[in-house]
């Protein structure tokens, strides 16, 4: 289940993420699933039931392409390293609906932050990945402000470069199933206000290394 998306009354396992007049989409953002808890998700399956006549792909993004593609030098700086991830929008998503700060507070002590390294590596292919997201991702450990948010903006850039990407065109009972391990993804919101209406599981995962 996700703590913070409504789950299905019937198969609480299968998350609804509708969007339309009066619920703005919010998650036209690169970013890897649930990067803060401590055993992020496998992956996802994710089912089309209402589409826009225009608009509302879904791009990915290829992670470990982009992580080949870094120079040898940023390689080598990015060994060992290690980012803090949390939960800050959906926290952020309850305040703006009208939850206490009690409600907040406990919230966050239940999902608190979580370090997963800045370089992944894939459990079953061993290829390595970038594994920081400019939804989840705060800082690098032991790194001054400044220099964290520097290398991690030109980490994110990476997910941006057309060349590691593919674009998912959705139609009605369409599915994609995708790695959460290798890849980030992005929901376009060119469609608002016409309705996209999308059902979700989500695989374990285990924690990365």
């Amino acid at each position: 289940m996700h703590p913070f998306t409504p789950n299905d009354a019937a198969y609480p396992e299968l998350i609804h993420l509708d969007n339309g007049p009066g619920n703005p989409p919010y998650i036209n953002i690169w970013h890897s699933d649930v990067t803060w808890r401590q055993c992020p998700s496998l992956g996802s399956v994710l089912r089309a039931r209402e589409v826009p006549e225009v608009g509302g792909d879904t791009l990915f993004a290829n992670m470990e392409a982009a992580y080949d593609a870094l120079p040898e030098a940023t390689k080598a700086r990015l060994d060992g390293l290690v980012a803090v991830h949390d939960n800050t929008p959906f926290l952020e998503g309850m305040r703006k609906r009208g939850a206490s700060e009690a409600e907040i507070e406990a919230r966050r002590a239940q999902f608190p932050p979580m370090r997963h390294p800045v370089v992944r590596t894939h459990p079953v292919s061993s290829r390595k990945s970038l594994y920081v997201n400019s939804a989840f991702t705060r800082y690098i450990e032991g790194m001054p402000k400044a220099e964290s948010d520097a290398l991690l903006a030109q980490l994110y850039q990476q997910a941006n470069i057309p060349d590691y990407q593919c674009r998912f065109r959705w139609r009605a009972d369409s599915l994609a199933f995708w790695d959460n391990r290798g890849a980030q993804h992005y929901a376009a919101a060119d469609y608002y206000p016409a309705v996209r209406k999308m059902e979700r599981v989500t695989i374990i995962g285990d924690r990365p290394v």
